[in-house]
């Protein structure tokens, strides 16, 4: 006889499984990197649980260890993140939040962890589990995924002093990979346009304006991804909190299917990846000491199988790192 578990334990299985283990392969990946990059320890782990957004946490590290202006790191944090905006419309209106007597502030601080990764997890349990049951079991998935990728964050910085340089990069090439991949997953075409379109003007601008090249990748594949001619900014006061903070606030009142909603998804979904090729293109640190070739080849070969199989996307993840680590073995 099958075992019931509560909404809550449910919750707490779900994120140490396999959606905890893809994105905690990332975020050991996000350890590396930050070690690299010069974060201290208590600055690497607070970025992961105060950002809790994995593009914004490596446009942070990016940004902040070459010394990039304050209000360009903003800016491009602001824009990277537009769509935490309507994963908490999403998620809210999901786990019918208002029903709960919760206070503002309570509401802010879940809202603030709904991921990528928690959103798609509860719109697979919503016909599962009753709508009243669904915050208990996102309030154990959220426990369990903070707990399993906080810890495999300090295991990634730690071993960074350990690992020799080749095999650093070996983590360091997951994030970009993941990343891309996890935006890929989207089944509207506009959306994986601007991921394509922002993935190749990102690289080809960097060379010539540097970091300004996310935002103009982001904007420009962004409104590709919609076949639309003009651009629209939301100016607000804080680069990812400013979307849950909204989020929260308009959860009831806009729809999440609007043409406006899908606009600033694929903004984001242009300018992250835009930087994920970049990483891959333009890399620093060990990924650096690889040749073009040995990044490329894995990358693209990690997105096709993926194509291929896009309901387990821990099989393009896996495979493209397999091919990129007997890369760097060869050579």
């Amino acid at each position: 006889m099958k075992r019931k578990y509560t909404p809550f334990k449910k919750g707490i299985f779900t994120g140490f499984g396999f959606p905890g283990i893809g994105m905690s392969s990332a975020m050991f990946g996000y350890g590396v990197f930050a070690a690299e990059a010069g974060l201290d320890l208590y600055l690497c782990l607070g970025s992961v649980l105060i950002l809790w957004s994995m593009p914004g946490m490596v446009i942070f590290v990016s940004l902040y260890s070459i010394g990039t202006p304050i209000f360009l790191l903003f800016t491009t944090v602001l824009l990277a993140n537009m769509r935490q905006f309507f994963l908490v419309l999403s998620g809210l209106t999901l786990m019918n939040i208002h029903k709960h007597k919760l206070s503002f502030i309570t509401k802010l601080f879940w809202a603030h962890l709904i991921s990528p990764t928690g959103w798609a997890e509860l719109t697979k349990v919503k016909n599962e589990i009753d709508e009243k049951d669904l915050f208990k079991f996102f309030q154990g998935l959220s426990l369990a995924l903070v707990i399993f990728n906080s810890t495999t964050t300090i295991i990634g910085y730690k071993l960074y002093d350990f690992l020799p340089n080749d095999i650093v990069s070996i983590p360091v090439f997951i994030m970009p990979l993941y990343l891309t991949i996890l935006m890929l997953r989207a089944i509207e075409i506009y959306y994986r346009l601007a991921v394509v379109t922002g993935g190749i003007i990102g690289p080809l601008l960097f060379p010539y304006i540097g970091d300004w090249s996310l935002i103009v990748a982001g904007l420009v594949g962004g409104s590709v991804g919609l076949m639309i001619s003009w651009i629209m900014l939301l100016v607000a006061s804080s680069g990812i909190f400013v979307w849950r903070f909204l989020g929260v606030v308009l959860s009831s009142k806009i729809q999440k299917d609007s043409f406006f909603a899908k606009w600033i998804n694929a903004i984001a979904f242009a300018m992250t990846t835009a930087l994920m090729t970049r990483i891959i293109i333009f890399p620093t640190g060990a990924l650096a000491e690889t040749e073009l070739i040995e990044r490329i080849a894995p990358f693209l070969i990690g997105i096709i199988i993926f194509l291929f199989f896009p309901k387990k996307p821990i099989f393009g993840l896996a495979i493209g790192v397999l091919f990129f680590s007997v890369g760097i073995f060869i050579s």
